[in-house]
């Protein structure tokens, strides 16, 4: 076929004709003026239509020479396809794209046809995917990536790249790069896939494939620094949600030994060709760094968070699942994952035991970046269950510092809602921590510098444009007196009715606190001075835990005045009646304060009677 094509008295022509398309849209475009930003495609997509009516008029009888002729015809439309579809013109895109893989229907599988399908069902994938049909896209990409293993499977021959086929026998390129180009665009079906079932709703497999995708792109050394750093940071926050630390540990380590040896060398891979000026860069570069480190605070968090409900007695277990990710690594002629389950016939004998241990051992091996040295950045957090406080101090040290490199590029001048997070990661982490301390004076140091740095960020923000974020702000400083209020109860009683003059000031004074932040929250669910009759979903629960906080915050003030202690006590009154009547009105909202209304309902029931009984003794 090669061979008869090449022989054809116009194929010089035609290649130095595919040459200057291709220096339209590699070299000249980049370069276009702003006024006219697709000069350059369009001009290629003219030399393209006359080219391919030049191709077409040469279709020959011989079906030899015929598929080598439609292969031509493919990679044509193929950049007419792209070219319209970088100039916007989606549906004129979409033609094209599905006429070049009509040229190669019978040929996928030939090694000069192979690379250029993929990279056409690949093209289509992205373009469904772009129009929110997930599932055409998915269809597309699928049959991409079956095409790549099936042809591993069937052919041992190197795939000709796309640009070869308008290239002479002697001039196309050498083996290893049309290697690295078929596997490069397999890696990015893989990606592409990754993102439908993102949007498909099915993270699992999305992950799974993200994960792959690194890989691959490691082990072939085609990536781009700092994209990779930020997606590897990434994929680690779906395994902790998966309570997968071990892995999570591993991708945050990865990300960040790369991401360093990015900065060690002092380049911004890719800026080159992205025509990026060097103020960009150094953004970018920042905003990777910043965000890799709050996906290490996340998952310090939420070690911290797993390890709280543990040590509650909660059912918390850290997983350890085995993800196979052989098929999308390494292309084999048989398919040993098949069996992963077990064998097929009889039970499971110790041989058996010792090779799916063996099995998952290699599994758990192809998980990691091998080629990345990562044990002193893992030695630095643990990625087990913390059960005292020394342990969860190493944990909350490595979210502290995190926390810091975060900052020094998410600022409040500018960055207001991410700082915002940042400042409420900072607050959970005390949270989390003061949990595994046992003094409770020093518990109440660290709810005390969690009130200080909510209160600090509250009085710099105008609660006009950042209203969601003051609610917010106000109900977690409301949680914090409350917290710190039982502990004062706690650490006074010790068994004894009677409670110092100087405690009885602090309990008084954080319930006060308490019952003013609790209200100033509720003050910003109003709409013109009036609540609402019906909470959004969003506010159901914060507002009624509000109101059932409310009634036992004013439960608690201690006072001798009986005025103040009956008026007290109607205040509580009210907001468990609330809560109650609320619930009667809305049922659905009974299952979302469950714990809450059945004490709401109880001591509405009792106040009455220790109402008038407070009032029977003021008489």
């Amino acid at each position: 076929m090669a061979a008869s094509i090449n022989q054809n008295e116009n194929f010089e022509d035609w290649c130095m004709k595919y040459e200057k398309v291709k220096q339209l849209i590699d070299e000249d475009s980049p370069r276009d003026p702003e006024s006219e930003p697709f000069k350059s495609k369009y001009a290629a997509i003219e030399i393209l239509k006359k080219l391919r009516e030049e191709v077409r008029s040469s279709l020959p009888e011989d079906d030899q020479q015929n598929q080598g002729v439609k292969a031509l015809l493919g990679v044509i439309e193929y950049q007419l396809g792209t070219n319209y579809i970088e100039t916007e013109e989606f549906s004129t895109g979409c033609e094209h794209l599905n006429e070049a893989l009509g040229n190669l229907r019978g040929m996928r599988f030939s090694p000069r046809a192979v690379c250029l399908s993929l990279n056409t069902l690949n093209q289509l994938g992205i373009l469904w995917s772009q129009r929110d049909e997930y599932l055409m896209s998915l269809e597309f990409l699928t049959e991409a990536a079956d095409l790549y293993k099936k042809y591993h499977e069937k052919d041992d021959i190197t795939p000709y790249s796309i640009d070869d086929l308008f290239r002479s026998e002697t001039n196309v390129s050498c083996e290893v790069h049309r290697k690295q180009e078929f596997d490069r665009a397999y890696t990015h079906t893989l990606f592409y896939l990754a993102q439908v079932y993102q949007n498909l709703n099915k993270p699992q497999k999305s992950a799974q494939l993200c994960h792959a995708t690194l890989l691959r792109q490691l082990e072939g050394k085609q990536y781009e620094s700092r994209d990779w750093a930020l997606n590897c940071a990434t994929l680690s926050q779906y395994y902790i949600t998966q309570r997968h630390f071990t892995m999570a540990r591993h991708c945050l380590a990865s990300a960040s030994r790369v991401f360093a040896d990015l900065e060690a060398r002092g380049v911004v891979t890719g800026s080159q060709e992205s025509g990026l000026g060097d103020d960009d860069d150094d953004d970018k570069v920042a905003n990777c760094k910043a965000d890799i480190s709050r996906c290490w605070t996340k998952y310090c968090i939420l070690l911290l968070e797993v390890s709280k409900t543990a040590s509650e007695g909660g059912d918390e277990t850290v997983n350890t699942m085995v993800i196979d990710l052989e098929e999308y690594l390494t292309p084999a002629k048989s398919d040993v994952s098949q069996n992963i389950d077990g064998p097929p016939d009889g039970p499971p004998t110790p041989a058996d035991d010792v090779k799916d241990g063996a099995e998952n051992n290699d599994k758990k091996l192809a998980l990691r970046f091998q080629s990345l040295e990562l044990t002193d950045i893992e030695e630095q957090v643990t990625d087990c269950i913390v059960a005292d406080y020394t342990k969860a101090r190493e944990v909350f040290l490595m979210a502290q510092k995190h926390v810091n490199i975060a900052k020094e590029y998410y600022c409040l001048d500018g960055h207001v809602s991410n700082y915002i997070e940042i400042v409420k990661d900072v607050s959970a982490s005390y949270r989390l921590l003061a949990v595994f301390e046992p003094d409770v004076d020093r518990k109440c140091k660290m709810h005390k510098r969690r009130i200080d740095i909510l209160q600090d960020i509250l009085k710099e923000l105008n609660v006009k444009y950042f209203l969601l974020e003051c609610r917010q702000l106000r109900f977690e400083l409301a949680e914090v007196y409350t917290e710190m209020m039982g502990l004062k109860i706690e650490s006074n009683s010790d068994g004894d009715l009677t409670v110092s003059e100087h405690a009885v000031k602090k309990i008084n004074s954080l319930a006060k606190q308490g019952i003013e932040q609790f209200l100033g929250f509720i003050d910003l669910l109003k709409d013109k001075d009036k609540l609402p009759a019906t909470y959004s979903d969003d506010y159901v629960r914060p507002a009624l835990v509000a109101n059932f906080n409310l009634g036992r915050l004013y439960s608690k003030i201690i006072t001798p005045d009986m005025s103040v202690r009956i008026n007290n006590v109607r205040k509580s009154l009210e907001h468990y009646q609330y809560v109650v009547t609320y619930c009667q009105t809305h049922p659905e909202s009974r299952e979302k304060v469950k714990d809450e209304l059945d004490v709401c309902e109880s001591m509405a029931s009792l106040l009455p009677a220790r109402l008038d009984q407070l009032c029977n003794q003021s008489r």
